[in-house]
């Protein structure tokens, strides 16, 4: 999805060249969780939930993860669920600050004053708030949280990794399951009306069995 976004916000001129784009900014993003507070998913999260309204914006991908780090650091650092700052994130992109933004308000974001600025502006001001948080980045590096997240994360990046070729294959058989099938709608067919037949009188059989012999039970 990441891949048809960058396409359709124009910063690569397909989807092939943005599931490049989209590799790298995946590898970037497991090198920062490095240093963050959660997981990998976690960043992917923001990134993820928010790169259509930071794209609107005029942040191109490599300015939003970085954003997206900074939001992950604020995040923790402000008691703010991640999943909840990638929304309000998002929504504070878009000019929409006010009460219902936990994520903004305790950025200093206030709707007045902030709402009718035009999306160049808009940035300016989160890019501002989100800065505070970074040197924080640091500090959570050496933390526990910070140390264990990554710890996990690289046990599923080896997952993922030893577990590819049987994927690619299971993938390959499903495919060629799927070209079968396509090409042979009429033995599939005549099978399936074989086999509903079947189970219709199956069922017919059974039931007329159970008001045979129900009232003898």
């Amino acid at each position: 999805s990441i891949a048809a976004v960058l396409s359709a916000q124009g910063e690569v001129g397909n989807v092939g060249a943005g599931m490049d784009k989209a590799s790298s900014l995946i590898e970037k993003m497991r090198k920062d969780a490095q240093q963050l507070p959660g997981e990998f998913e976690d960043l992917f999260g923001i990134f993820q939930t928010g790169i259509g309204a930071a794209g609107q914006a005029g942040l191109n991908s490599i300015q939003f993860e970085n954003m997206s780090a900074n939001a992950m650091a604020a995040g923790k650092a402000l008691a703010v669920p991640l999943d909840q700052a990638a929304r309000e994130l998002a929504l504070l992109l878009e000019g929409r600050a006010g009460s219902h933004n936990t994520f903004g308000n305790r950025l200093g974001i206030k709707a007045q004053g902030f709402n009718e600025l035009d999306r160049g502006e808009r940035v300016k001001v989160i890019t501002k708030e989100l800065a505070k948080f970074q040197p924080a980045i640091q500090v959570f590096g050496r933390s526990f949280d910070a140390l264990f997240s990554t710890a996990i994360d690289n046990v599923k990046s080896f997952g993922l990794r030893a577990t590819a070729p049987l994927f690619g294959k299971i993938k390959n058989a499903l495919t060629e399951i799927n070209q079968w099938f396509d090409a042979n709608q009429t033995t599939v067919g005549r099978y399936a009306d074989r086999l509903g037949r079947f189970l219709g009188d199956a069922f017919d059989t059974g039931k007329r069995f159970i008001v045979e012999w129900w009232p003898a039970i």
